[in-house]
């Protein structure tokens, strides 16, 4: 389990409606990383009764009254979380250099006040490079080319899992 694992799952899952809940209203780009994450092995982290503003947890259980943690269905809350709350992740500082299941996150305003969104490497094309599938518009395997072409002035987030 692991990285690898992830990019698997969110492969299959990518622009399908076919899989597991929850999918929190249409802006679910976190979310459908966290729920790869938690596939792939990521296990939850609570800590104490489940406080879900708690920048030191990360889960979801359909049960409790508050449904999930703001580092599982928040870019900006889940980057803190990731890479220097908890330490999941390492940041990398070139996004060329990512590999399958690491996760990359975007502030489209490049104002540094709030990262946007969230998505994961999970393919591979030779002669291109990394490729990135994400929800909020369901997309699979979207080249990192055209994603910086498309967005150029973004401030970008990779996060090796």
């Amino acid at each position: 389990m692991g990285a690898s694992c992830a990019g698997a799952v969110l492969r299959a899952w990518a622009g399908d409606s076919v899989r597991p809940p929850p999918r929190l209203g249409s802006n679910d780009c976190t979310t459908f990383i966290s729920q790869a994450l938690r596939a792939g092995g990521w296990a939850d982290e609570a800590n104490g009764p489940y406080p879900s503003n708690d920048q030191n947890s990360w889960w979801y259980n359909p049960w409790h009254i508050h449904n999930q943690t703001l580092t599982w269905i928040n870019a900006h809350w889940f980057s803190f979380y990731a890479s220097y709350w908890s330490g999941r992740t390492d940041l990398l500082d070139n996004v060329w250099y990512m590999g399958d299941g690491d996760v990359l996150q975007a502030d489209w305003q490049h104002n540094g006040q709030e990262i946007d969104h969230t998505m994961m490497m999970t393919w591979y094309y030779d002669g291109i490079g990394p490729a990135l599938s994400y929800h909020s518009n369901d997309t699979i395997n979207r080249s990192l080319q055209s994603i910086l072409v498309a967005e150029p002035d973004a401030w970008w987030w990779l996060h090796r899992t």
